[in-house]
């Protein structure tokens, strides 16, 4: 039987951790009147909207606070709740970037605005994508050390 549990991660794969969920709160978005966190927006459309539009951001805050529960104990996470994690603040910036394309018409304009969404947003998603390939080049490792253990142990006792 396989465990799925992880051991813990290495400090490389904390710090990209880390360094996402940092990004993530400095994304800001403006809406006419003044930029504010996506974090914020979040915790207000939970509060305030309709229970339909609740859902996918109480998702977006329980997955960014269980990211912080995984760097303060990576061994009580299992991977694919990790890797879950980390998508779903992924496709809420998707989201609210094609709910800004609705709203502007034009994303791209280079502008003190835009530019406090997008560098953290593009820093935020090279960070995530390289969690989720080191949690996969770990499991590969363990995987593969895993085996060839057992295989040494199978040729022992057949020898």
């Amino acid at each position: 039987m396989q465990n799925n549990r992880l051991v813990g991660h290495d400090r490389l794969t904390t710090l990209l951790i880390v360094a996402s969920l940092l990004a993530f709160l400095l994304i800001h978005d403006y809406d006419g009147k003044g930029p504010m966190p996506l974090l914020m927006w979040s915790v207000i459309f939970v509060v305030a909207a309709p229970f339909s539009d609740k859902i996918p951001f109480f998702l977006l805050l329980i997955s960014w606070f269980s990211l912080w529960w995984v760097v303060f104990k990576p061994s009580l996470q299992k991977n694919w709740l990790l890797v879950l994690a980390c998508l779903i603040p992924q496709w809420a910036g998707l989201l609210w970037t094609y709910n800004r394309y609705e709203k502007f018409g034009n994303i791209w304009p280079i502008t003190s605005v835009n530019s406090q969404f997008w560098i953290p947003a593009s820093f935020f998603t090279a960070c995530s994508l390289l969690t989720i390939y080191k949690i996969f080049d770990n499991n590969i490792i363990r995987n593969e050390a895993s085996n060839s253990k057992k295989s040494a142990k199978a040729n022992h006792i057949n020898n």
